[in-house]
């Protein structure tokens, strides 16, 4: 379904960190953190169509009040652009997936048959300097979700040599 055909709401709070979102950033529970939920819908039939819900210490990204306004959303370039508007370039980004059963109200609102499980997908983005800067959680139905994992190598510096017989 294009972007334009679906109903897009953003919501945006400052609140403190919650327990298990502190933990992973490594800092105090009581840290303000820029919330911001992510919800898409099919007007006709009001099922989701996407799901997520974003943190980021508030302090990193207070120098842009722009960026602390859900009203602004969609923000052309994403997260990525309104990061670089305050000093911030992520430089590696790790995704962690996991899968459970949902419930029946998630069941119900994501329109899923039986017996298909949610992918949880949380997302963690690092600064140059290897600094947590965005937890970033999304949950996607499984039935109509595609994963595709991309791992670049690099060369060795000095390819070892055939082995002889």
């Amino acid at each position: 379904m294009s972007i334009h055909d679906q109903e897009f709401v953003s919501r945006y709070d400052i609140i403190p960190a919650p327990d298990d979102v502190a933990a992973v950033f490594g800092i105090v529970p009581t840290t303000p953190l820029l919330r911001r939920r992510f919800t898409s819908t099919d007007p006709r039939t009001g099922n989701l169509l996407s799901d997520s819900v974003s943190y980021i210490p508030k302090v990193l990204v207070e120098g842009n009040p722009a960026i602390l306004d859900e009203r602004n959303e969609p923000w052309p370039g994403g997260t990525l652009h309104q990061l670089s508007t305050v000093g911030i370039e992520i430089m590696k980004v790790v995704d962690e997936v996991t899968a459970r059963m949902p419930s029946s109200t998630e069941a119900q609102a994501w329109d899923l048959p039986s017996g298909i499980p949610l992918l949880f997908c949380r997302r963690l983005s690092y600064d140059r300097a290897d600094t947590l800067i965005e937890i970033s959680d999304a949950w996607y139905p499984a039935d109509r979700t595609e994963l595709r994992f991309v791992t670049p190598l690099k060369p060795w510096p000095n390819p070892p040599q055939k082995r002889r017989k």
